[in-house]
């Protein structure tokens, strides 16, 4: 597994990337559908100075994408984001990227720190953040804002602890979670024993 600086190229790649099936991970979808989509997305993410973007490579193949965001070069920390084609979730590509990113985010770039936040129902990346070493920091809720929101109450009762159903509005929980080096520097050796 590589990665390459994100560029227009890996951008239009995602164009034939599929799409999650449940209606609570639809804004997870990130497959861009046209040019302007491909702008939009470069000028919003991988133009931003205060951003780097990798893209994810597998064998030739753009699978995901990995956000740097809020770069804070004083403190040596930033805020992830991760970003699997959804045709590839499942499958171990999350653990691998992740890890591989993670020895090079502290080894290579020199971070001191990084930091997250995950919806409280996206249990899968929730698990994989714990297995890497995340801690969480902080829970928070907030309005629940999916723009594809096609989904009914029984949707969300799969997940009774993390939406909360307030004056006729519907709410979530975050988690906010964080990853010193040290802490890595450890979870490292017991993967490579």
């Amino acid at each position: 597994m590589d990665f390459e600086e994100f560029t227009v190229e890996h951008a239009i790649s995602m164009k034939s990337w599929g799409d999650h099936k449940d209606p609570l991970f639809y804004d997870y979808n990130f497959r861009l559908r046209n040019d302007l989509e491909v702008r939009e997305f470069m000028n919003q993410k991988a133009y931003n100075p205060f951003c780097l973007y990798y893209a994810i490579i597998n064998e030739g193949e753009m699978i995901g994408f990995i956000g740097l965001k809020r770069i804070n070069a004083f403190t040596k920390n930033s805020t992830l984001g991760l970003v699997l084609n959804p045709d590839k979730v499942d499958k171990g590509y999350g653990s691998t990227a992740l890890y591989e990113f993670l020895k090079f985010y502290f080894h290579e770039l020199g971070f001191n720190k990084m930091v997250l936040d995950v919806a409280s129902y996206n249990k899968r990346a929730l698990r994989l953040y714990e297995k890497m070493g995340f801690k969480i920091t902080k829970k928070s809720k907030m309005k629940y804002e999916n723009p594809y929101n096609t989904t009914s109450d029984e949707e969300f009762l799969r997940f009774p602890d993390c939406f909360i159903f307030k004056n006729g509005k519907v709410l979530n929980y975050f988690y906010k979670m964080r990853l010193t080096k040290s802490e890595f520097l450890r979870k490292e050796e017991e993967f490579e024993v």
